[in-house]
């Protein structure tokens, strides 16, 4: 269960759950959804760091084996922009 503080802000928190498997990265993102925060997902590492650019997300949940850019690169390129909590699934 994810923090139930945030539900109780006026904004929904955002998480960037970032997964090539579309099954998996459902699941994650619904689960989020469930406990009341916003969930975005993004399939690669590109997308990845195009949409934490853009989303400016609380937290990123992100793969590591990735197609196009792994999650270890996409990772230091959007740390290197804004320092964001990242939890790396292997």
């Amino acid at each position: 269960m994810l923090n139930s503080s945030a539900q109780s802000t006026a904004t929904p928190r955002t998480v960037l759950v970032v997964e090539d498997e579309p099954t998996l990265a459902t699941a994650i993102a619904q689960r989020i959804t469930a406990e009341g925060w916003t969930a975005r997902v993004a399939s690669d590492g590109v997308s990845a760091v195009q949409a934490a650019t853009h989303l400016r997300p609380d937290l990123i949940i992100m793969d590591i084996m990735l197609p196009v850019m792994d999650g270890l690169e996409a990772t230091k390129r959007i740390v290197a922009e804004r320092p964001v909590p990242v939890l790396i699934l292997t």
